[in-house]
């Protein structure tokens, strides 16, 4: 299940599978709330101008005062930030890249520490924290890595046309890993099936 901790600040935050977060007990005498995530992570922060909010990554780091955006960081080609509202402060570890970005865009970092901005479907990124699974549009790869992180299972292609065909997906991440295949399966784009601990996927 996912995780929701709540700091002392009010800020509450929700921790995807495979992920940590390092945060103080309390926030009292510091002129920044500093706290560290490996993983995904989606962050309401409680308003406090000030005291600016900070999340550290090994890759990236967030800057905030008050408002509502994800972060996911398991890996340097799969490290990005989405804004929902409010705004944010968007840099590399070393500082050397800064920019702002606003409710409903995407900042992936590229290699060489810059940022790529895109227009994104801001709902994509938040509905897994309400339980559920959410894809508009999204490579059949990146729904499968979603899968495999929360069921703990590898997933194996034996199409590569397969692991890039696009489509809409939606399911509750309370079901079963059955029922979730069952349910992608009769969408007749692809067939997946889980044999031996592992997920094959083709066409």
């Amino acid at each position: 299940m996912n995780n929701q901790i709540t700091l002392t600040d009010g800020t509450r935050i929700w921790l995807n599978a495979e992920s940590q977060l390092e945060y103080p007990e309390n926030f009292e005498g510091q002129e920044k709330r500093v706290v560290r995530l490996k993983g995904e992570a989606y962050f309401e922060v409680a308003k406090d101008t000030a005291h600016p909010f900070i999340v550290k990554t090994d890759l990236l780091e967030t800057q905030v005062l008050g408002t509502s955006f994800n972060i996911r960081v398991y890996s340097p080609d799969n490290a990005h930030v989405t804004l929902l509202e409010g705004s944010i402060k968007v840099s590399d570890t070393h500082h050397t890249k800064e920019l702002l970005i606003k409710p409903g865009q995407n900042a992936t970092l590229q290699k060489g520490g810059t940022f790529s901005i895109h227009e994104v479907q801001a709902k994509e990124y938040s509905t897994w924290a309400e339980g559920q699974f959410y894809f508009d549009d999204t490579e059949l790869i990146e729904i499968m890595r979603e899968l495999g992180r929360w069921y703990n299972v590898n997933i194996i292609f034996t199409s590569k046309e397969a692991m890039h065909y696009r489509m809409h997906f939606q399911s509750d991440r309370g079901d079963s890993l059955p029922q979730v295949l069952n349910l992608l399966n009769s969408m007749q784009k692809v067939n997946a099936k889980f044999e031996n601990d592992k997920v094959i996927v083709g066409l």
